[in-house]
């Protein structure tokens, strides 16, 4: 029996049909955010985005960037399939602080999504985004 997720993920509802930002539910939500999704809820979308990734670049040597890239649940994945070269994007500095630590990413930068980022154009052969196009993160316009 899973158990009950934050309060955090509760409010989430409430800031997308309000249309506001959830950036600052992601801060607060960084410390326990892959124990409500894995352990509480059972998520497995980073499992199944990776292997994906995998089955269509198969190049391990390929820089990739993981858009949207959270914790680093995505990029925890790849890099037990051995990719070697994957940079991270996000608008929580404070989830890219839970990232930081764990090694995963080359680089990890902040980022609004839906305005212009400092990627470059063309900068990766491969891109994953996991959990990011929903109601209250990003758009089809994205």
């Amino acid at each position: 029996m899973s158990k009950k997720p934050s309060s955090v993920l509760e409010k989430l509802p409430e800031y997308e049909a309000a249309n506001i930002s959830t950036q600052p539910l992601y801060d607060e939500w960084s410390q326990t955010y892959e124990q409500d999704l894995v352990d509480n809820l059972g998520y497995t979308g980073h499992l199944i985005a990776a292997h994906a990734l995998a089955e269509f670049a198969p190049d391990t040597a390929a820089s990739m960037i993981d858009i949207g890239c959270g914790t680093g649940l995505v990029g925890q994945t790849l890099k037990t399939l051995g990719y070697r070269y994957i940079d991270g994007i996000d608008f929580s500095e404070e989830i890219l602080n839970v990232a930081r630590p764990k090694g995963i990413y080359g680089k990890l930068v902040s980022g609004d999504l839906m305005k212009k980022t400092v990627i470059e154009t063309n900068a990766y052969q491969a891109a994953v985004c996991t959990g990011s196009f929903a109601p209250g993160h990003l758009g089809p316009e994205c």
